[in-house]
């Protein structure tokens, strides 16, 4: 028992003493969403690239703060009632806060400050759909030094939309969920 914890503290320690820098955190990152849009009793499943970079600051102990920023350009809605298909544009900001584990995996949470989709049928005006509450989770596996795969979960609530000068409000919707997977690759650069 001594010797495992022996070791267990030094392998804590180097990863402690690996992370001790402090400075700029940048991570541009590339990835694809796959999530649902419920309102009522209407359910549309949105795919799509997403893009993205979080910019923020890495504390000496692992922690880190940032302002992550993404977007959908030209994914796609799907309406469980048929149809054709919408095309999906996205903007996402959220404020994360997230902590390097030393054993080449990372955690992170993230409180959204805006988050909308912009869907454009075929026919037809587009609307444009604001999301509120929005939170998410992430977690990252680092397999080369500067290279790491994430996963993150989302969740909001659709709060309105605007189609074309007409403001729908969803706050009276028993369902008006938003929740949703992106899985990504990305770059944190450590400055």
């Amino acid at each position: 028992m001594k010797t495992f914890l022996k070791a267990a503290s030094l392998v804590l320690a180097l990863g402690f003493a690996s992370h001790a820098n402090a400075g700029l955190l940048l991570e541009p990152y590339l990835g694809y969403e796959s999530s649902e849009i419920k309102i009522g009793t209407s359910t549309d499943k949105v795919t799509g690239p997403a893009l993205g970079l979080r910019a923020g600051y890495k504390m000496p102990m692992m922690l880190w703060f940032a302002l992550d920023y993404s977007m959908i350009t030209g994914g796609t809605a799907k309406n469980d009632s048929g149809g054709a298909d919408d095309k999906i544009d996205s903007s996402n900001l959220y404020f994360d806060v997230g902590f390097d584990l030393p054993v080449l995996a990372r955690v992170w949470a993230g409180y959204g400050l805006a988050r909308s989709y912009k869907a454009t049928p075929d026919t037809g005006s587009s609307s444009e759909i604001k999301l509120e509450s929005p939170l998410k989770v992430g977690i990252g596996f680092t397999f080369l030094p500067i290279v790491s795969v994430n996963l993150e979960y989302f969740m909001s609530k659709a709060k309105e939309a605007t189609v074309g000068s007409a403001t729908i409000d969803y706050g009276s919707y028993d369902t008006r969920d938003n929740n949703g997977l992106i899985l990504s690759v990305s770059a944190p650069f450590n400055l």
